[in-house]
């Protein structure tokens, strides 16, 4: 009955109550999962956030060995020109 009063407190509309309705019902089935599952991904993204900035820098160190010492390329290039048979008569 909490998640029905909460509701009332945010929005009248019936589409506001059900999902505040199913968040309340979701969070008091999952339990501690859920927490523990919350807690690991933030500890996941925190890692992740602390190692980009190294991460970058090793990206770009390779782009820049990569275009440190230019060599031209020479390659092979074929051109086709489609014209209509009334036009190649002309």
């Amino acid at each position: 009955m909490d998640a029905f009063r909460d509701a009332k407190l945010i929005g009248k509309d019936e589409t506001t109550l059900c999902l505040v309705d199913s968040a309340a019902s979701f969070l008091r089935l999952s339990g501690g999962s859920w927490r523990t599952s919350s807690s690991r991904d933030r500890s996941s993204w925190e890692t992740r956030i602390a190692r980009l900035a190294a991460e970058r820098d090793r990206e770009l160190e390779v782009v820049a060995a990569r275009h440190r010492d230019p060599q031209p390329h020479r390659f092979l290039v074929v051109v086709v020109f489609v014209v209509p048979k009334r036009e190649a008569t002309r």
